[in-house]
Parts: structure tokens; C-alpha cells; sequence
């Protein structure tokens, strides 16, 4: 809308107009991921994605819980663990009109066993010809968290006979 405003005197008048545009204020929001169980080998810095948004970027204060910094940049809260077990973690934005948003979660923290692998230290094969020789392996871990079985120098990990198989070029020990 319009204002009017009009002045006058005896010697005439004169007026101008205003247009004033009124935008009300929205409350920021303030969110993070689920709640969550994550397993780590040791206590140590750990982030998550979160995020605060306000249409009428007037934030002026972030508040984390104690210990846990909020990077408006990459998008993540971090924190470090003191202990294993549960962590909450909240998150809460402020406006200049002091509108505010606020997101808790819960981070419970485990700690990750290392895998084991197993075989026998001794195996004696007699061969007619050069052929393949797979041997049985026992690994496990009991996060199952297992990214990837290497075989060196020779050979390869097949996970459905649960063995390990090379060729030897000759006889040998390998």
C-alpha cells in the first residue's frame, strides 16, 4: 500500500508518496540426520551432516551441545566422544527476531572389534601337474565391517567356498 503524506501552508501545499513493503519474519529450521549407531576403533572426532536454513538469513546465533562445533560452510556438526555409548547431539538456530529452530539426536557409539583370519600354518600338497591349490580360511568380524580380503604375493580370496586358491608356478614353498 501507499502512504500519502500531505503539507501545507498558506503559500500552497505539497505531498509525497511511500511505499512501504512489509515482509514478516519466518522461523529458521534447524535439522539433523537420525538417530544412529556408529562403530569406531578408537574415540575420536566424528561429524554429521546438518544443516540450518532461514529464508531471511537474519541467524545470529547457532547453538551446539557442549563440545560439538557447527560448520555452516561444509554442513556438519562434530563432536568428540568421551566415552563409549550414547551421545546426543542438538542443534538450534536463532534469529534476529529471536524466532528459533532446534533438532536433537542421538549418536550411540560402539567400539569396532578388528576381523580375524585364520588357516593352517603347514600345508603339504603333492601335485601330478601344475594345478590350482585352495586352502580353507576362517575370517570374521563381528561388526561386519570387512571391506575388502587381499592374497599376496600369490593368489586370490573366494568368499563363497570361503578358501583361499593360487596356481604355483613350480614346486616349492609358498
Amino acid at each position: 500500500k501507499n502512504i500519502k503524506i500531505v503539507v501545507g501552508n498558506d503559500c500552497g501545499s505539497d505531498f509525497c508518496q511511500v511505499n512501504i513493503s512489509v515482509t514478516m519474519n519466518s522461523k529458521p529450521l534447524a535439522f539433523l540426520p537420525p538417530d544412529t549407531t556408529i562403530a569406531v576403533c578408537e574415540l575420536s572426532e566424528i561429524c554429521l551432516p546438518a544443516g540450518i536454513s532461514d529464508i531471511n538469513d537474519n541467524i545470529v546465533t547457532v547453538e551446539t551441545s557442549p563440545g560439538a562445533t557447527y560448520n555452516l560452510l561444509a554442513g556438519r556438526i562434530c563432536f568428540t566422544p568421551s566415552q563409549y555409548g550414547i551421545n546426543t547431539i542438538y542443534l538450534k538456530a536463532i534469529d534476529a527476531c529471536g524466532a528459533s529452530s532446534a533438532d536433537t539426536m542421538t549418536v550411540n557409539i560402539v567400539p569396532n572389534k578388528p576381523p580375524t583370519v585364520n588357516a593352517e600354518s603347514n600345508i603339504n600338497k603333492l601335485l601330478c601337474s601344475i594345478s590350482e591349490i585352495c586352502f580353507p580360511v576362517n575370517i570374521t568380524d563381528p561388526d561386519n565391517g570387512i571391506r575388502a580380503v587381499t592374497v599376496t604375493p600369490y593368489g586370490r580370496y573366494d568368499a563363497l567356498s570361503k578358501s583361499v586358491c593360487f596356481l604355483p608356478g613350480a614346486a616349492g614353498n609358498y
